[in-house]
């Protein structure tokens, strides 16, 4: 093989990673164009969210993550309205896409967030994996969903302590009908603690969907135009009771929920008197609710199998009513 043969043999050698080489370097400068369509959205949100008395504020937006994953880091951010009912902080904001699809956004946080909702108080809260994400979708226009792990929310006000071990939530329009959101939702060990008491909530899951959901931020205009909250399936485990409910719901001309669930309660005693910790009913009421509903289910063979009517202010099961139903504006 002459001379000429093998410096050209050589060279060819070098080809394969010339071509990686390119590749890499139009890689870097689509992940900085990336960056910087994220950083500009973020930009254009906040601005759009002043517009509209919502004051947005952050300290700085910086980016990481090439090679394999785009990620925009929003430095303090705080968001309140302007009559100042709600806001909400924390140390850092991350956004997670990949360069060369933005469809799709990931935000999550492991600093402690601070919120405060009017009629609520102040709030800490601590997640060890806390993620939400929106994105466009061809045949939903758009799906939200959030995963969080480990959550212990703090007010310092009563003292009082909500813990979730896990949440996972999917919300979306219904294919074909974009005017019909549908939300998927998982909870676990579920409890707040408050003056000493512990009140478990269990597990729970559930599928609901809500008609007319264009309507649905004014109650009059959501009645009116035939809005419907319907419940697919819910289970829910309070410590020995377990809950099942399916059906329908509305409004009726006083804003009050109305309609029929289909309910099974096994061992109702614990769900009964967590009715009342929570305030919708008295616990009075409760502990006498509980006794009744406990000898209905044992001649039942140990669960009740009929609807819960919500009628006129009311929910009542058995002929017994369990709670007080609010009034929506």
């Amino acid at each position: 093989m002459t001379d000429t043969a093998q410096q050209l043999r050589r060279r060819w050698l070098y080809v394969p990673y010339a071509v990686a080489g390119i590749i890499l370097i139009a890689y870097f400068f689509l992940w900085q164009a990336g960056a910087g369509e994220m950083k500009k959205a973020i930009t254009a949100w906040a601005d759009d969210q002043r517009e509209m008395g919502i004051d947005v504020q952050y300290d700085a937006l910086k980016s990481d993550g090439f090679p394999f994953f785009l990620r925009v880091h929003v430095e303090a951010p705080r968001i309140e309205t302007q009559d100042q009912r709600y806001s909400w902080y924390t140390e850092r904001l991350s956004l997670d896409a990949l360069p060369y699809d933005l469809n799709k956004l990931i935000f999550s946080t492991q600093t402690e967030q601070f919120i405060h909702v009017d009629g609520y108080g102040d709030w800490a809260i601590r997640a060890k994996d806390f993620r939400v994400s929106i994105a466009n979708d061809k045949t939903h226009e758009w799906k939200f969903a959030a995963t969080i792990g480990h959550l212990n929310a703090h007010r310092q006000a009563d003292d009082m302590r909500v813990n979730l071990g896990s949440l996972l939530l999917d919300l979306s329009p219904e294919a074909g009908n974009l005017s019909t959101l549908t939300l998927s939702l998982a909870t676990t060990d579920l409890n707040r603690e408050v003056k000493n008491e512990r009140l478990d909530l269990g597990n729970m899951q559930t599928v609901i969907a809500l008609t007319k959901a264009e309507a649905v931020a004014d109650a009059d205009l959501w009645r009116h135009a035939g809005g419907q909250l319907i419940i697919s399936g819910l289970k829910t485990e309070i410590q020995q009771s377990k809950l099942s409910v399916a059906g329908q719901l509305s409004l009726d001309n006083k804003n009050q929920p109305t309609g029929q669930l289909n309910t099974e309660i096994i061992a109702p005693a614990p769900f009964i008197t967590t009715l009342g910790k929570l305030g919708l009913t008295s616990e009075k009421e409760a502990e006498k609710l509980a006794a009744a509903l406990t000898l209905t289910a044992i001649a039942g063979g140990g669960k009740i199998a009929a609807p819960i009517i919500l009628n006129d202010g009311k929910a009542q099961i058995a002929g017994a009513k369990i709670a007080d139903l609010p009034r929506f504006d």
